[in-house]
């Protein structure tokens, strides 16, 4: 999420500073980052709570802070209702839209928009070239979504909006009934569950701790190029193990019966082409060892091929 994009007034950026000051969530991220760069500081705060999909709250000096949808709100006893016109306005321009009010007071609206980092676009065309379909899930409402995915040439129908983290592991279930492979990327704590049920997690290594947890791998870079980098390595990985597997079944089925002596009829004395190679068929369980070892070595060595990938 990219830094808040809003001109509110003083009071309407400390009560959000505020009680965006307890979550660690990207919009409260934003919300502090654009208040400090006005020269508002949080106020101290306590009983800090939080509703997925619906804002945060807080006490400050006695009085509840509130920031979120409408209906937090109105449970705290602020109606949105005058600035109805004004979070249209700004959710038709792509922003994210936070509410906010102070002891039952409505105080003003926040317009948070996404900044979509500089590599994202050359990230979702080095997947596509390799067959793999962007999706895009987000709890924005569906203009910020829509604008975000126009940036980055993304089909609006691979589009879901206004997802709230509770519904993002269904809504990858969803896909995989459709037959359908997934890789989730994710670094927030509301990301969690979605990475656990996807087919393979990919956490980013500057995320929550507990989605690196439920992630399967945590991309060490914090940029996006790494997903298509962990891609590739995962597929050379898987091909060096099935050609690992392919040699050395192909190597012991054909020396397992040499060691057992199965060409000794043949290459004995007297046999049909014993006089030829002058070899009498059976090893010396010195070379068996040998030749075992080998086995060992030979995949190893294949194996370390895979220090060279770039």
């Amino acid at each position: 999420m990219s830094e808040a994009q809003f001109n509110a007034p003083m009071r309407t950026t400390s009560a959000a500073a505020s009680v965006e000051s307890g979550s660690e969530h990207a919009l409260a991220l934003a919300v502090l980052r654009g208040a400090r760069e006005r020269g508002v500081e949080p106020r101290a705060s306590d009983d800090f709570g939080s509703e997925p999909g619906r804002g945060v709250y807080a006490l400050a000096q006695g009085r509840a802070l509130v920031a979120g949808t409408g209906s937090l709100l109105a449970e705290y006893g602020a109606d949105e209702t005058p600035l109805a016109a004004e979070r249209a306005r700004l959710e038709r321009t792509g922003r994210t839209v936070i509410a906010v009010a102070e002891g039952g007071e409505l105080l003003g609206l926040l317009g948070l928009a996404d900044t979509v980092r500089p590599e994202a676009a050359r990230v979702v065309r080095s997947l596509a070239a390799r067959r793999i379909t962007t999706w895009m899930i987000t709890g924005d409402n569906a203009s910020a979504a829509r604008a975000v995915a126009d940036e980055l040439a993304l089909s609006r129908d691979r589009v879901l909006a206004g997802v709230l983290p509770s519904e993002k592991s269904a809504a990858i279930a969803k896909l995989q009934q459709q037959g359908l492979r997934v890789a989730m990327v994710g670094d927030g704590l509301n990301d969690a569950p979605a990475l656990a049920q996807s087919d393979v997690g990919l956490a980013m290594a500057n995320g929550a701790d507990v989605a690196m947890e439920a992630s399967a791998f945590t991309l060490l870079r914090g940029d996006l190029t790494a997903v298509p980098d962990a891609l590739r390595l995962a597929r050379r990985t898987m091909q060096v193990i099935r050609e690992n597997l392919f040699w050395a079944f192909a190597y012991n089925i054909v020396l397992i019966p040499v060691a057992a002596g199965v060409l000794v009829p043949l290459l004995r004395p007297g046999g049909a082409i014993g006089p030829v190679l002058g070899w009498e068929g059976a090893l010396h369980p010195m070379l068996a060892s040998l030749a075992m070892a080998f086995s060992s070595v030979s995949v190893v060595a294949s194996s370390l091929r895979l220090g060279r990938f770039r």
